[in-house]
């Protein structure tokens, strides 16, 4: 049996690449695991940062994030923008601590209008159809806060 590694190797000699001695692999495996594990470790680092910073508020919710990041700066409190969602990250351990003081400030996530939209005093000869629309989007709004609630809908 024709063994194809040995074959390989044999062609890689005779086509004139030069050889790596064991002498200097020795030396080169090493300096090439330190390599590997200093990378191993610095991607470890990053990923462990990262994995501690949460989002304040959920990726449907509309906040105004100018006042939430001056808040934010105000109390010297870190954070970080979410590269892809656009959406405030800080650290986990004081999640609960900055929505409560963001609250207190009156940085709050805007629910949908629900049906408080019936409420407007409609002027004397606005149609059947503007009434059905502003009752749907009532209706509508409704169901987002409905769904929004629940505690399984991320």
């Amino acid at each position: 049996m024709n063994n194809p590694f040995k074959s390989a190797i044999a062609r890689w000699r005779s086509a004139g690449l030069p050889s790596a001695s064991p002498a200097l692999l020795k030396t080169l495996a090493p300096l090439l695991l330190l390599a590997i594990g200093l990378t191993a470790m610095v991607m470890m680092y990053f990923w462990r940062d990262q994995a501690g910073y949460k989002p304040v508020f959920g990726n449907r919710e509309k906040v105004a994030v100018t006042e939430m990041m001056n808040a934010l700066d105000a109390e010297h409190v870190p954070y970080r923008l979410h590269p892809d969602s656009g959406q405030v990250l800080v650290p986990e351990a004081q999640l609960g601590k900055v929505r409560m003081m963001l609250a207190s400030k009156g940085v709050t996530a805007q629910l949908p209008a629900g049906l408080e939209l019936m409420d407007k005093s409609d002027p004397l000869g606005v149609s059947q159809f503007v009434q059905d629309v502003r009752f749907r989007r009532g209706l509508e709004g409704e169901l987002a806060q409905s769904i929004m609630s629940l505690d399984a809908i991320a």
